[in-house]
């Protein structure tokens, strides 16, 4: 991963950070000075995802929530298979314009 990437990263964690007012999207519990965090993707990042809704929707900040690693990362995915909310979820991305 490039220095250019790496920054990027870091700077979506910080802004997510202040929107999350420091608590994980997966467990609900303050982030503490040392943990490890992660940006989940609420739709799953993936060949077969980027392929289906494009790699737009799946690397756009709306579709990341941040979390600690593990068990929190993967809790705030969305079941593709819910229609309905993934289409919302979506529409909502869609909506407050793409990258």
């Amino acid at each position: 991963m490039d220095k250019y990437t790496q920054w990027k990263i870091q700077e979506l964690k910080e802004k997510k950070m202040i929107e999350q007012r420091g608590i994980c999207a997966g467990c609900n519990k303050q982030f503490r000075i040392g943990d490890i965090t992660q940006l989940a993707h609420i739709l799953k990042q993936g060949k077969y995802t980027e392929s289906k809704y494009s790699k737009d929707i799946i690397q756009h900040e709306l579709n990341m929530k941040l979390t600690h690693s593990g068990y929190c990362n993967s809790s705030v995915q969305m079941n593709t298979n819910k229609t309905e909310l993934v289409n919302e979820h979506i529409q909502m991305i869609e909506n407050n314009g793409l990258n």
